[in-house]
């Protein structure tokens, strides 16, 4: 757990709606036979530079089949979906993460409120 403390900038207290976005390494399929249970697992050559793509968080936890980058559960999660903050006020907001590939990680989150801001 990444324990991430929150404070609300604004005069007036807020309920912020919360979106997560992520970047992380391109999926390495190279993997494949070790996961399946088979020897090696050495990694294939060609795969540097390789560009890593944003994915926002999947409503309901759905997986896009057809992108093998997608394949793979998001690496951060967070319970809550909105926080709500006194004027000035600060919370700890939990977040997971857990990678399913060794690599660079970076995620992004917006705090949105509509009557009082981003």
């Amino acid at each position: 757990m990444l324990p991430l403390s929150v404070t609300n900038p604004f005069d007036e207290p807020a309920t912020f709606k919360i979106s997560m976005t992520e970047i992380k390494p391109p999926l390495d399929l190279s993997l494949g036979s070790a996961a399946a249970g088979g020897a090696g697992g050495a990694k294939a050559p060609g795969r540097k530079g390789a560009a890593a793509a944003a994915v926002p968080m999947p409503a309901g936890g759905a997986l896009d089949e057809d992108d093998p980058s997608k394949r793979l559960p998001n690496s951060f999660f967070c319970a809550n979906a909105t926080l709500t903050l006194e004027a000035g006020g600060s919370a700890e907001l939990p977040v997971q993460f857990l990678p399913f590939q060794l690599g660079e990680y970076t995620s992004t989150l917006l705090f949105s409120d509509p009557q009082v801001g981003d």
